[in-house]
């Protein structure tokens, strides 16, 4: 069985790891101008000037290679018994050696001497530089997810009581699987530090080589930060014990929170939500007994429906293909159930706020209803069930949102629904 489970695992990696690439240094070519006392001098600023020009390197890093050309450059200075061009070559192959291949070369495009003592330069640099793997970031926005305040110290799943940090860490770590597989966000760590901060340690040693190095300076900053209160998350066990055994008898469960999403730029609060989750006697009898696997499918079932809502604000589900009468969202994965019926609606004229000027969005007309039929790992396809939808809709714009499931699965009860007699801390 674990060679079988060491198999499938080498199988996934393999394929992730073919589809997104693997990470590079890529040489970029750039031009900068300097001033100094002398020719060197100001060679030696136009250079400082190029390498603030990379990607991927920290500021330490920055300042550690300004000191190597500072220093290789100044052997030169002065210097005129020898071919200037060649003095410049050696210069440049001995400032790619002291700054660890971060300056790939470099040559003089202009020096003169202006006035008296006032030298301008202008060269051009190889530059190396850090190329992300995978998808550019910078096209997607980037969200952070952090711990969810707990309004209590321990949560009571069956006969254990979770200590609030675990349950914490355990609603953010999903909260991201969702939104990671959504593939529309750029979802950053904001945990492990430790590991991180290890890890950072090594790139800047001796030992490692440039194009790793060049990982300096490239972490990334949250457009949007995911914040929230868990008031609620409780798995009722009204067992007995018989015999000196426990007998669970698992009678409700229940989750419920507050989040806000803010723009970290201005500190909007962009959109604010609250989720709730109740299940009674009947769900809980889908989960053989087991408080644990109660407790992970709320999870799953609030972190999912906060993952949605958020994507539905800012990322609504889009039409991406139309092939007569079936259709082809542009999501797929855990984020979409087979069976939703989705709205599909065509964008008209922007809508503006007579007081703010704040644009409201564009006016909606529904065109046609769509149930998903198959659930892809990045798409999903429905049939349209009423209505027509056609392939100029793609390039209008067209939007979906969810109206109904007409079956849903046994374990999710919505918000609000009748759970039973069981009493949970909310009620």
């Amino acid at each position: 069985m674990r060679q079988r489970l060491a198999i499938w695992i080498l199988a996934v990696a393999g394929v992730l790891w073919g589809a997104v690439g693997w990470a590079e240094t890529v040489e970029r070519v750039v031009e900068a101008q300097g001033t100094g006392a002398t020719r060197e001098a100001a060679v030696e600023s136009a250079l400082v000037e190029a390498l603030k020009q990379v990607k991927g390197v920290s500021l330490e890093a920055q300042q550690e290679c300004e000191r190597a050309i500072r220093t290789t450059v100044r052997r030169s200075d002065g210097v005129r018994d020898v071919d200037q061009t060649n003095l410049e070559q050696e210069s440049s192959r001995r400032v790619s050696a002291a700054t660890k291949g971060f300056v790939r070369g470099y040559r003089v495009l202009s020096a003169e001497e202006r006035l008296e003592g006032e030298w301008t330069a202008e060269v051009e640099v190889r530059l190396g530089e850090y190329k992300d793997p995978g998808f550019d970031p910078d096209s997607r926005r980037k969200v952070a997810v952090y711990p969810f305040r707990r309004l209590q110290s321990e949560y009571q799943v069956g006969l254990e009581q979770m200590g609030g940090e675990v349950v914490a860490a355990d609603l953010k770590a999903k909260l991201e699987e969702h939104l990671t597989q959504s593939r529309r966000f750029a979802v950053l760590s904001r945990g492990h530090d430790e590991a991180l901060q290890e890890e950072l340690a090594l790139l800047g040693g001796t030992e490692m080589r440039p194009e790793e190095q060049a990982k300096w300076g490239a972490a990334l900053g949250a457009d949007y930060l995911v914040t929230g209160d868990l008031s609620v998350l409780e798995v009722v066990d009204d067992g007995g014990s018989a015999g000196g055994r426990w007998f669970p008898r698992l009678v409700g469960a229940g989750c419920s929170l507050n989040y806000e999403v803010t723009l970290l730029a201005t500190r909007q609060v962009k959109w604010k939500g609250s989720r709730r989750v109740k299940w009674g006697p009947a769900d809980m009898a889908y989960f053989g007994g087991d408080a644990r696997v109660v407790y992970e499918e709320l999870l799953e079932a609030v972190t999912k429906s906060v993952a949605a809502e958020i994507l539905a604000n800012i990322y609504p589900l889009s039409i991406v293909g139309v092939n007569g009468d079936e259709v082809v969202l542009g999501q797929g994965g855990v984020g979409i159930e087979t069976g939703t019926v989705y709205g599909v609606y065509r964008q008209g004229e922007m809508m503006v706020d007579p007081y703010t000027g704040e644009q409201l969005g564009a006016m909606e007309t529904l065109v046609a209803k769509v149930r998903v039929t198959r659930v892809e790992a990045k798409v999903s396809y429905a049939r349209v069930e009423e209505g027509h939808v056609e392939p100029e809709d793609i390039g209008r714009g067209a939007v979906c949102r969810p109206l109904y499931m007409e079956v849903l699965p046994v374990n999710v009860v919505p918000a609000g629904a009748a759970a039973g007699g069981v009493r949970l801390p909310w009620d």
